[in-house]
């Protein structure tokens, strides 16, 4: 079964697949590898605790997901769509 998803994105993303992926499974495989979760949040969680990075503040800028003044460009639907979207960082323990 093919669990992708078509995304595009105006003027920048023309039908790139994206995959639907069970979190926990996900979790699980990368410890069978040696990865230990530091974090997994939700992109709502996330842009609220980040919008402001010196970093990440002007990248939400260029994707066009706030304007110069930092407002949302997104409308409702975009807004809960994001929230499907899990960032998350690894490290590999070493033996």
């Amino acid at each position: 079964m093919d669990s992708a998803i078509g995304f595009f994105l105006l003027d920048a993303v023309d039908d790139v697949p994206e995959y639907v992926v069970h979190w926990d499974s996900f979790v699980n495989l990368a410890k069978e590898y040696g990865l230990h979760l530091l974090e997994g949040k939700e992109f709502h969680d996330i842009y609220m605790e980040e919008r402001e990075h010196p970093n990440f503040g002007p990248l939400l800028k260029k994707m066009r997901v706030v304007d110069e003044q930092g407002s949302s460009q997104m409308d409702e639907d975009q807004w809960d769509a994001a929230n499907i979207y899990i960032g998350f960082a690894f490290k590999k323990r070493l033996l």
